[in-house]
């Protein structure tokens, strides 16, 4: 029996390095795929030849668990009746376009439920043919093997757009250019495709602002102590070879260390929403995070409680340079209990960031300034951050948040709790 080939997560099939009826060994390095975070290499799983490839590189979202390739034995293969590594010349050919208005065979799934599991197509065209009410049958495939896939979809849609007339394309920035940007054509606007990972930042965020009931709470800190504790790490921790110190601690090391403090003192506050239940982990996973090319990524820091602040910010650097060359592995960016987002070192002074669902909080960091508070009845200049945590309502109130926050400030404004 032939053994499938899947997608560990959603993304795109970036390059095959086999073709079909090549030999492969157990390990082999057969493909790349790319999420929106990440290049997973994948490996063969059998020995055998590389019998179908069901899904050509370049192919977009596709999503998790599909099955892009088949591995047989020799045997099988020689007996196969599966398309032949000429075939894939099939994949060239243009979407043949069936008139067809969206909605015309909407209850196809409900009326063929046996006819439909004959029709092959990939599970993005499905959803996308089920979200206009186009019918598979409709449409005639132009992916290996006569499947069909998003771009015989999209040729049909097309297709259907070209004969509505331009003012009732409603869905379409261009086309309502002429009222909305005073009269001005398609041709000013630059159209920039979406990449993978600001598809899924939108989908998330989007996700994120319309279902979580988010509240902010905001608190200024003080951080005289913790700047001068930070000046003398820096002075007279031990050199390397070229007389660098050994530890650059940031002031966002010690945020997130501190983070991590809090939501161990303040448990309550250390919860995930689970549609319907709260979950309670027993670890504290802080994501930080860090911005990369053409979007964002969080890369986690495992049981961040238990780490010393210099390991702490070691593993922080390391993750952060792993994500800008987009090589962080699944599990170094997934799961997380709470987020750690710092704009101070672009001059922002104050935001609400944006929780990142299942968690239930995220605390935004702004930049320290000098200004002049009331010290004993006297004005004086200190150096003060403005830190704001997003909460998600349905399992954090108001005086839960609260706590979480002032431990945070706490322990910033006594910064030697943090070296312990």
């Amino acid at each position: 029996m032939a053994t499938s080939v899947v997608m560990p997560e959603t993304g795109t099939v970036l390059k095959w390095y086999r073709e079909e009826g090549d030999r492969v060994q157990t390990g082999d390095h057969i493909c790349d795929i790319e999420t929106d975070k990440t290049v997973i290499e994948i490996e063969a799983e059998a020995e055998g030849v590389l019998q179908r490839i069901l899904v050509p590189e370049g192919t977009g979202d596709v999503e998790a668990m599909t099955e892009i390739a088949l591995i047989a034995s020799p045997e099988e293969a020689a007996v196969s009746d599966a398309p032949a590594a000429g075939n894939l010349q099939e994949t060239d050919r243009s979407p043949t376009v069936t008139a067809v208005e969206p909605g015309e065979a909407a209850a196809d799934d409900a009326r063929n439920v046996g006819e439909r599991a004959r029709i092959f197509a990939s599970p993005l065209a499905r959803r996308l043919a089920r979200e206009s009410g186009i019918g598979l049958d409709k449409l005639s495939g132009s992916g290996p093997g006569g499947r069909i896939v998003e771009r015989d979809v999209t040729a049909v849609l097309r297709a259907v757009e070209n004969r509505i007339p331009a003012g009732d394309r409603v869905g379409s920035l261009a086309a309502r250019a002429d009222t909305t940007a005073g009269f001005r054509g398609a041709d000013a606007f630059d159209v920039v495709p979406l990449s993978g990972m600001r598809r899924r930042i939108a989908e998330r965020m989007a996700e994120a602002k319309q279902t979580i009931p988010h509240f902010y709470l905001s608190i200024d800190v003080e951080l005289r102590s913790l700047i001068a504790l930070r000046e003398q790490i820096e002075r007279d921790c031990t050199r390397d070879d070229t007389g660098e110190p050994r530890h650059r601690i940031s002031i966002n090391d010690f945020v997130v260390r501190s983070l991590a403090l809090a939501l161990k003192e303040v448990p309550a506050a250390n919860v995930l929403w689970d549609g319907d239940r709260i979950l309670r982990p027993k670890h504290i996973d802080l994501g930080v995070a860090t911005a990369v090319d053409d979007g964002l990524m969080t890369p986690v820091v495992r049981d961040a409680d238990r780490k010393s602040l210099a390991s702490l910010s070691q593993e922080i650097r390391e993750l952060a340079a792993r994500a800008r060359n987009r090589t962080l592995s699944p599990d170094e960016y997934q799961g997380g209990t709470s987020t750690v987002s710092n704009l101070g070192m672009y001059g922002v002074k104050e935001f609400g960031a944006i929780i990142n669902p299942p968690q239930s909080s995220i605390l935004a960091v702004g930049m320290a300034s000098e200004r002049v508070v009331a010290r004993n009845g006297s004005p004086s200049i200190e150096a003060i951050a403005s830190l704001t945590l997003s909460c998600d309502h349905r399992v954090i109130d108001g005086v839960t948040g609260a706590n979480l926050l002032a431990a945070v400030k706490r322990l910033l404004e006594t910064p030697i709790n943090l070296m312990l």
